[in-house]
C-alpha cells in the first residue's frame, strides 16, 4: 500500500480536520512499519529500501549496514563491480555477508551464492583476515563466480559471468564494522 497525502495542499492555521481526513491518517498509520519498536510484518509486495546506512547502530563502537544491489553485466563483459563501500580510518574489523542470485538474460543459466569475508584496517590499509567463505554456491555455469576484493580502502563485491550474454546479479550485502 502506498500512502497518499491526506491534504496535499497543506494545512492552514486553525483549520478543522475532517472525519474523512482523520480516518485516512488512521489507516496510513496502521499500515506503517514501526521504525522504533519494530514488529512482525507480512508485506503484500516487495519493500525496496536503498540509500544511506539503513540500519546504523548508535555510533559508539560498531555499525551495521545493509544495502541491496541490482547490476547487469552486458554481453561482452565477463567481470564487474556489484557493490563497493569506502571504509574510513576508524573502521577496525569488518565482516561482510552477501547473498546473491544471478540470471542470464536468455534464462538458460542461473546461480545463487552466500559469501562471507573478514577484513581489518591496519595502519590505514585494508587487509583480508583469512580467506572468503562461500557458504552457498549453486551455478549452472562453472565459469561464474562472486568474490570480495579491495582496492585501497574500498571494499568491493565483484561478479564473473559468461560474456556471451547479459547477466544480472541481484543481492544484499550486510556489513558489520567495529569502530576505533
Amino acid at each position: 500500500m502506498a500512502f497518499t497525502r491526506v491534504k496535499p495542499a497543506g494545512w492552514a492555521v486553525n483549520e478543522i480536520l475532517t472525519s474523512a481526513q482523520m480516518n485516512a491518517l488512521d489507516i496510513n498509520t496502521a499500515f506503517a512499519v514501526d521504525g522504533n519498536a519494530g514488529g512482525t510484518y507480512a508485506p503484500s509486495t516487495l519493500i525496496d529500501m536503498n540509500g544511506h546506512d539503513l540500519f546504523p547502530a548508535a555510533q559508539t563502537d560498531y555499525t551495521v549496514l545493509r544495502r541491496s544491489f541490482d547490476v547487469t553485466l552486458s554481453a561482452g563483459v565477463s567481470s564487474g563491480l556489484l557493490f563497493s563501500i569506502a571504509l574510513g580510518a576508524n573502521d577496525q574489523e569488518i565482516l561482510i555477508r552477501s547473498f546473491i542470485v544471478a540470471r542470464e538474460a536468455t534464462g538458460t543459466d542461473r546461480a545463487a551464492y552466500g559469501l562471507a569475508g573478514g577484513f581489518k584496517v591496519t595502519g590505514g590499509t585494508l587487509n583480508n583476515v583469512g580467506a572468503d567463505d562461500k557458504f552457498h554456491e549453486f551455478e549452472d555455469d562453472a565459469g561464474w563466480n562472486v568474490l570480495n576484493t579491495f582496492s585501497g580502502n574500498t571494499l568491493e563485491v565483484r561478479g564473473d559471468a559468461d560474456a556471451a550474454n547479459n547477466t544480472t546479479f541481484v543481492g544484499t550485502v550486510v556489513l558489520y564494522r567495529r569502530l576505533a
